[in-house]
């Protein structure tokens, strides 16, 4: 992996470090998907068999039944250990350890009844597929522990965001920041990435909080010989063929503080 700083593209880079490891998270605030390939898009990571177009980064998300209103793992931490899965081109499956699995199909497009609009952070509206009843229901006895309350959408990468709309404090500060970066239910950006030195030196710090890079959900972990927190000053990232660009840094929620293996919060530093 290269990078370097510049207004524009650069010609010539400057190797850092290597990806050691990437992640989906189809669900939004969902459990991490190892990978080894991806595709890049415009919306993040996408599955690289042509036959599963679908599978992309959070391209499902949680809403309320009544509200409409996004929720994820800062309202339901048991989100966290929801695990979404692929099982063909039209269908997708839900696990969680003591719920077993539900399989459910990829939404109709043309349908006009699975047509939704949720709002998400700061009264962001986005449309959204639903996902229907059955895992809906599932859904609701796993995070509420009754049959009704919350529905599954789906995003089927055919449509962006309004970041400038709905995020102009976030836009100002951050100029590369706009309607291009935007991922399908991710909060902001596209990719995060995140490097090993920079876990090393929060682990260091607060040796007995039992942190791992799980807790902050990167998409892609960079090891090396960096210097910690460096990534944050990385303008321009080519990996391979790809090359992305920084639009900001990450103001991590609270989802940092629960641990992704038993969605319990962790002891306060």
């Amino acid at each position: 992996m290269r990078r370097r700083a510049r207004n524009r593209i650069p010609q010539q880079w400057e190797p850092v470090g290597t990806v050691t490891e990437m992640f989906m998270y189809p669900l939004k605030s969902g459990r991490r998907v190892p990978i080894d390939k991806a595709n890049c898009t415009e919306y993040g990571f996408q599955f690289t068999d042509p036959s599963l177009p679908h599978f992309r980064d959070r391209c499902l998300v949680i809403y309320q039944d009544t509200t409409k209103e996004m929720k994820s793992a800062r309202h339901h931490p048991k989100i966290l250990l929801l695990e979404a899965g692929i099982v063909d081109r039209d269908n997708f499956s839900l696990s969680a350890a003591d719920m077993g699995s539900v399989i459910f199909k990829v939404p109709d497009l043309t349908a006009e009844k699975n047509h939704v609009i949720l709002i998400m952070h700061t009264e962001e509206l986005v449309s959204t597929l639903d996902c229907g009843d059955e895992v809906a229901e599932w859904i609701s006895n796993y995070v509420l522990g009754k049959p009704t309350g919350l529905r599954l959408g789906f995003h089927d990468g055919t449509h962006g965001r309004d970041i400038e709309k709905y995020y102009p404090k976030e836009t100002a500060r951050n100029p590369h920041l706009n309607n291009s970066a935007g991922g399908l239910y991710s909060d902001l950006a596209t990719f995060h990435l995140f490097t090993k030195s920079s876990l090393e030196d929060v682990q260091a710090k607060i040796p007995n909080a039992n942190i791992t890079m799980n807790n902050f959900r990167p998409n892609i972990v960079v090891g090396g010989d960096i210097v910690p927190y460096s990534e944050d000053d990385w303008d321009w990232i080519k990996i391979g063929d790809v090359i992305i660009r920084k639009t900001m840094t990450v103001p991590r929620c609270r989802v940092t503080t629960l641990n992704p293996e038993s969605a319990e919060p962790l002891k306060n530093y």
